[in-house]
Order: structure tokens, then C-alpha cells, then sequence
């Protein structure tokens, strides 16, 4: 059975630039020539850049339904496209965002947005990302595309989802690791001590899933735990995590069941360690996961 064929987004991780663009366009009459122009003065340089890159700007635009035909090659703006412009020069960002999100979720593209909303609902990493959307059906063969980078790029600049990095070492070089999750929908949302601890355990629990390992994976490193689970709960400031887990630490209800740990001198070098009454930890274990 023929496996089953699916159109892609064409990669573009410049959404600013690719928006801002088309607004600076003072040409009734819009068109390919006249838009490569434009980035070209404005985010190049004057130098010219390849079909193929401009493509990668023009194409989206038609895909998110902010420009319309009126002739072939000729376009317009659509009222959604002037819309986008009037909120981007009058500086309204929250209000950007909130177009941008439903312009995502609504056009012919919706369902590759949607999918990838739903997907990093728990937070992922940039590998399983890739993993997911990083290939696709053509003519019968399985091919990489790097469409995952326009699904990352412009559902961030809409804030359907928030980045994270994290850095751990590997032999003797620090390597940088990416996690996306789904944005909360409050960003002032506060959780109970409840609501963290359910979320500290599963998150746990992952990581130690996706260890690799052939036993489980106790000793945790806590930089990785708070960027996870910062990631998941929306904690723009990752010392909402330190907060919570000092309360945590506090309390009787839950400490019994929590145990941090120290390491060897030199791990310290590299490893992100959380405060607790004066003293720094690196690593953490969840005695009971209940």
C-alpha cells in the first residue's frame, strides 16, 4: 500500500523579516521582484539574495493568506495582511501575537500547526522534533525537509510555544540542548504545591524513560529537571522553579519523598545546582514517586 503523501511548509525561521517586509512593500502592485527587493534592502544589505531564499519568505506569506492573487504573479494585500502590519507598526505586540496565532491555526496550514501544538503539549527535545517533522511523503519516497525549523520559528514569534536550552557536558564539551513546550495559556498562572509536585514527578519519570540506559536513572541533574519542567508550567523566569521546590522542601506533606545530592568537585564546573539552605546541589532523586 502506497504510503500516504503530505504537503510540507517550505523552510522559513525569519518571521519577523518576513513580515515586516511585505509592510514596508509601497508598491500597490505586489510581487516576487519587488518583495526580494525589499529584503534584500532591508535585511541584506542591498546584496542580493538567491531565489530560493526569497521563495522561502514569498511562499508563506501566500500560505498564511496575507497577500491575495489578483493577477498571476501579482498580489495585494489581504485585510489579514493589513491587519498584521497596522498592529506590527503600531507596535501592538500582544495583540500581534493573538493574530498571528489564529492566522497558524486557521489557514491551509492549520492542521501542521496544530499537530505540532499538540505534539510538544509535554515538552520535547529539538531531536524529537526533528524525529516527528522532519520528513515527509514525496512521490512515493521518504525525504528530510526541515520544516520542523518554520514550525519551531513562527509558532515562537506567535507564543504558541516557549523555548528552553540547556547546557550538559558531553566527554569534554558542553553541548547545548533545545526544548520546546506548548505556552500555558495564562502566563500568570500559579500552581499549588500539588499541581508542581505532579508535574516534578512526571517529568522525572520521563527523563528517566528516555535515559537510554539499561536500569533506571535516579540520580537526576537539576538543571535539566527545572528547564523541563520550567518548559511545561510556563516559568518565564526559571527561579519559579527554585521557588516551588523549596516549598516543596519545606513542607511535610512532600519533603519525605524528595532527596537532593552533591558530586564530585570537578562536576560542579558544568553542572547547573540548585540552593538549599546554604548549601548547592547538582543532582536530585525522587525517593517515592507516588
Amino acid at each position: 500500500m502506497p504510503k500516504k503523501e503530505r504537503k510540507t511548509l517550505m523552510t522559513n525561521y525569519d518571521p519577523k523579516p518576513t513580515l515586516l517586509t511585505l509592510c514596508q512593500i509601497n508598491d500597490p502592485i505586489i510581487t516576487h521582484a519587488n518583495y526580494k527587493k525589499k529584503y534584500e534592502q532591508l535585511f541584506n544589505d542591498g546584496q542580493p539574495i538567491s531565489r530560493g531564499h526569497a521563495d522561502a519568505h514569498f511562499f508563506l506569506l501566500r500560505q498564511f493568506q496575507l497577500i491575495k492573487e489578483i493577477k498571476p504573479a501579482q498580489y495585494k494585500l489581504s485585510s489579514t495582511g493589513e491587519l498584521i502590519c497596522k498592529l506590527l507598526c503600531e507596535n501592538r505586540e500582544q495583540e500581534y501575537q493573538k493574530a498571528l496565532k489564529t492566522i497558524l491555526l486557521t489557514t491551509e496550514n492549520k492542521d501542521f500547526f496544530k499537530d505540532f501544538r499538540k505534539f510538544v503539549k509535554r515538552s520535547k527535545s529539538l531531536e524529537q522534533i526533528k524525529k516527528k517533522f522532519g520528513r515527509i511523503i514525496s512521490n512515493g519516497e521518504e525525504r528530510e525537509v526541515e520544516m520542523y525549523r518554520t514550525l519551531i520559528a513562527w509558532s515562537e514569534e506567535a507564543n504558541l510555544i516557549t523555548k528552553h536550552e540547556f547546557k550538559r557536558k558531553v566527554k569534554t564539551k558542553l553541548k547545548s540542548e533545545l526544548y520546546v513546550a506548548a505556552t500555558p495559556k495564562s502566563k500568570t498562572q500559579k500552581y499549588s504545591l500539588k499541581e508542581f509536585w505532579n508535574e516534578l514527578k512526571c517529568i522525572y519519570k520521563e527523563i528517566q524513560a528516555a535515559s537510554g540506559f539499561g536500569s533506571k536513572m535516579f540520580y537526576i541533574q537539576i538543571g535539566e529537571l527545572r528547564l523541563r519542567v520550567s518548559a511545561q508550567l510556563g516559568f518565564w523566569d526559571t527561579k519559579e522553579f527554585d521557588y516551588h521546590l523549596t516549598k516543596l522542601l519545606e513542607s511535610k506533606a512532600y519533603r519525605l519523598y524528595i532527596r537532593l545530592h552533591g558530586a564530585p568537585t570537578h562536576a560542579y564546573e558544568f553542572m547547573q545546582t540548585f540552593e538549599f539552605r546554604n548549601k548547592k546541589y547538582p543532582l536530585i532523586s525522587l525517593v517515592v514517586v507516588r
